[in-house]
């Protein structure tokens, strides 16, 4: 999985008509419709403003797909932009295409394919301005341990996919992080082995982070 970090927008012309792809990063479908809502009202003279997004739900732990052709003939505009962002392997994106009729027909074929191209185009930027990060899917763990543990802790955790949130230095170390799912069967061991006990371990429910 793979997701954006920023806004990115391209601009193609087919027969006349112009298609406006923008891309989102997004967590919350209250995201994808504050932003969908702001682009038709920046485009309100546009014809069309065609979407997709796929989202990772984290209450449910599941992928949201969700597109729309906006006026447009049945499965010519939401559908090829949504291959489009899966195909790509994005999540936590959504995409919104405004077209400008040019006053040329395309007809559906024709259709679909700019529809889809707009997208790749801003899929394309978005990778040469490298702004698509990976994704991992995983826990958000708490963690209290003695301090002359801290440093070994941390080298496990570096042989790892993880991702440091914060520690906190009281009477014991506080530390949080992400770790990656397949990843955490064997952090616990090594902590067991190196403390020679368990330690206390906080997670959250499955959860996906970036390692930015």
């Amino acid at each position: 999985m793979k997701t954006i970090t920023k806004t990115v927008s391209s601009e193609i012309v087919v027969t006349k008509s112009k298609f406006i792809g923008n891309l989102f990063h997004i967590e919350t479908k209250e995201d994808a419709e504050l932003l969908i809502e702001q682009v038709r009202k920046k485009y309100f003279d546009a014809r069309h403003n065609c979407f997709a997004y796929v989202m990772y739900d984290k209450s449910s732990s599941q992928i949201i797909k969700k597109s729309s052709d906006d006026g447009e003939p049945s499965g010519t505009a939401g559908a090829p932009i949504l291959e489009c962002l899966i195909g790509a392997e994005l999540v936590n994106t959504l995409c919104i295409v405004t077209r400008y009729f040019g006053g040329v027909l395309l007809g559906t074929g024709g259709l679909t394919r700019a529809y889809a191209s707009s997208c790749k185009e801003s899929i394309i930027k978005a990778q040469s301005e490298k702004i698509i990060c990976d994704l991992h899917e995983g826990y958000e763990i708490n963690l209290e341990l003695p301090y002359d543990l801290y440093n070994q802790v941390k080298r496990i955790l570096e042989t790892k996919i993880y991702k440091e949130i914060n520690s906190e230095f009281a009477e014991k170390v506080h530390m949080k992080f992400f770790i990656e799912k397949t990843d955490l069967a064997s952090f616990q061991k090594e902590l067991t082995n190196l403390a020679s006990c368990e330690f206390p371990i906080s997670k959250s429910p499955l959860t996906i982070f970036t390692k930015e």
